[in-house]
């Protein structure tokens, strides 16, 4: 069971039990994350957030997906929470890979 802290912390952060990503392998190996079929990395360091800077988007691997309040569909940063105190690491989209050029076979 949460504190009395650590609970009012996580329901401010958007829920009453938050999972954290800080301790999953994929996060520490920084590992891109594939959200809604588009691929993100990290982008800096975590930071705290004030409960108005975000608002809840989706999961990851149940953890939950923040983006900010006024994002389009497909955000271009989504926020995952990293450890208790509204800590969130930023991922950015990455642009998709250049088309590839077909190459010619000499004869």
């Amino acid at each position: 069971m949460l504190g009395a802290f650590a609970e009012a912390r996580a329901q401010e952060c958007g829920g009453k039990r938050p999972v954290y990503v800080g301790q999953a392998s994929w996060f520490i190996n920084h590992s891109p994350v594939v959200y809604k079929g588009r691929k993100y990395a990290k982008y800096g360091l975590p930071r705290v957030l004030q409960t108005t800077d975000v608002v809840s988007f989706g999961k990851y691997k149940k953890a939950g997906v923040f983006a900010e309040p006024k994002s389009k569909k497909t955000p271009e940063v989504i926020y995952l929470l990293v450890r208790e105190g509204c800590e969130f690491q930023p991922y950015q989209i990455t642009p998709p890979a250049p088309p590839r050029k077909k190459v010619k076979k000499s004869k």
